[in-house]
């Protein structure tokens, strides 16, 4: 998978998500309808696109691997405080909707 360049994992049970070996050249990731709680990083530094809309996300750890990261879904999870998002420079596209108070 060397020139994988969009990944849709949605609608799965995932809980977690670690480097499987993924092509570095992915993109864009949709995660969506999953069941992960806190959003530990993994380096993709190509990644423009991050779904993770639906899950139960209570935390969004150091962001500090996604440095070209242009949209990022996070609707409907139950996050309360959103640290670490000037560590996405070329962010351009962010959806809250439906969190806890998101600050």
């Amino acid at each position: 998978m060397v020139n994988l360049i969009d990944l849709n994992l949605s609608y799965n049970k995932f809980e977690r998500f670690t480097d499987l070996g993924i092509s570095y050249s992915l993109q864009k990731l949709n995660l969506s309808h999953n069941r992960f709680t806190i959003l530990r990083t993994v380096c993709f530094s190509n990644f423009q696109s991050l779904l993770l809309n639906h899950n139960e996300l209570l935390r969004i750890e150091n962001s500090n691997k996604f440095p070209n990261l242009r949209y990022l879904n996070i609707l409907y999870n139950e996050l309360h405080k959103i640290k670490y998002l000037y560590q996405f420079p070329l962010l351009y596209d962010l959806n809250l909707v439906e969190n806890h108070s998101a600050d």
